[in-house]
């Protein structure tokens, strides 16, 4: 596990902070190929990969997540339930903003995953994504 938290890859972005001009986020968790940096998207949105797949993802929270912590909690997915496979820890640099995208890199193998994204601060698990690797 301490091996994937060393591979991920910490590229941060958080969208401005809270306040009027009208704003509304929402409680979401996307994976992709890339990121653009300029307006907070992922490039090649996708729940497929293959190999040993380097997977950006995007975390928005309706609420401001107040610098809080984000952790990534992987699930494999089995016939008879779900099998843990490691949490990633990704530190929040500013005490404001509703998005965090970064990547990490799919160690686990192939087979179907759930990853849940979480606000450390409070426990908050904020959104809930699958994808499959081949």
């Amino acid at each position: 596990m301490k091996k994937l938290i060393g591979l991920a890859i910490f590229i941060l972005i958080v969208a401005g902070g809270c306040g009027g001009g009208g704003d509304s986020f929402t409680d979401s968790l996307t994976l992709g190929m890339g990121m653009n940096t300029n307006n907070f998207t992922l490039t090649g949105e996708t729940d497929t990969f293959t190999g040993t797949p380097q997977i950006y993802f995007r975390l928005e929270s309706a609420a401001d997540m107040g610098g809080s912590t984000v952790e990534l909690e992987i699930e494999q997915q089995l016939l008879g339930g779900t099998t843990p496979m490691g949490t990633l820890t990704f530190p929040n640099p500013q005490s404001y903003g509703h998005i965090l995208m970064s990547s990490f890199t799919h160690t686990y193998g192939p087979g179907n995953f759930r990853v849940m994204g979480i606000l450390v601060t409070g426990n908050n698990t904020v959104a809930t994504t699958e994808y499959s690797v081949q």
